[in-house]
């Protein structure tokens, strides 16, 4: 049963969906029989000041790290749609958006056993889809509160949570892949705009055999997505300061002024001021790319 309207709303929701950033010629659509597509990647270290800056400020604000994530990529991504060339949206800015969050460190400790495979779960902010955001009146911090309390609102929903992990958690063979798709395909294999990945904060000692620790400095994550998936992937993950990567399907030049705009933002979120608009942040920070 939840194979057959995991079907339908996949179908339905592809079949309707737009991407804000235009794939790359090289992006295959997804199909029987599969075709792998390539997956860029990009790294960055942060610095230490800026990140126990950001953290102050998100608690100044009485806003979550996660939900000041979620407005300082809706702020990078319309940097880098405007970099691209898009038009001013008729109204709201709208981005297709879900998050993945690292539930390993939920496991019960010491384990029952060898723990193997990935451990997340998965939040949406359907609003950002649906209702969007106006860029000229949203401040930075009242949507990163709403972003928080959305995802709140999210992970009440079960339903809604298991299906992405029911997916994932199928074998994609081709004769299931064939079943499940029939002779549909969906364009470019792109499911979505943007996945943000919180991995949170890792941790910097881990002991080895005859009594050695190995000190982890710092630590970014990437993985490639050859089928299908959103057209972009953003990853934060901290140590002694924030590590950014991204795997994007885009323009080579879209995705660096995505990737420089989303380090730019968070890095600098200390600076950007309780009344501060989605778009004043922009202009504070040299992103703002006028419309003509």
């Amino acid at each position: 049963m939840l194979a057959l309207f995991g079907r339908k709303a996949f179908m339905k929701t592809t079949k309707a969906f737009t991407p804000v950033l235009k794939p790359r010629a090289d992006q295959h659509d997804f199909g029987v029989p599969f075709q792998l597509n390539s997956t860029s990647a990009l790294f960055q270290e942060g610095d230490p000041v800026n990140m126990k800056s950001t953290l102050k400020k998100c608690k100044e604000e009485n806003v979550s790290f996660t939900g000041a994530l979620v407005a300082t990529v809706v702020a990078a991504y319309y940097h880098a749609s405007k970099m691209q060339g898009n038009p001013e949206p008729e109204g709201n800015f709208k981005l297709s958006t879900e998050l993945n969050y690292n539930m390993r460190q939920r496991v019960a400790h010491p384990a029952e056993e060898t723990q193997v495979g990935l451990y997340v779960t998965i939040a949406g902010c359907p609003f950002l889809g649906a209702e969007g955001v106006d860029m000229k009146t949203t401040k930075f911090w009242d949507l990163a509160r709403r972003a928080r309390e959305e995802i709140v609102k999210h992970a009440k929903k079960p339903v809604l949570m298991g299906m992405p992990l029911f997916m994932m958690d199928r074998k994609l063979h081709m004769k299931a892949a064939g079943q499940f798709l029939g002779d549909y395909k969906v364009k470019n294999s792109v499911s979505g705009d943007v996945n943000i990945s919180s991995v949170g904060r890792y941790k910097q000692e881990h002991a080895l055999a005859n009594n050695r620790v190995l000190t982890v400095e710092n630590m970014h994550i990437f993985a490639a997505v050859p089928h299908i998936g959103t057209s972009v992937t953003l990853w934060a993950s901290s140590m002694n300061a924030f590590n950014y990567s991204i795997g994007h399907k885009c323009d080579h030049e879209v995705g660096e002024a995505l990737f420089e705009a989303y380090v730019a933002v968070c890095e600098n979120a200390s600076l950007i001021g309780a009344n501060d608009t989605m778009l004043d942040v922009l202009k504070r920070l040299d992103l703002y790319v006028p419309s003509y």
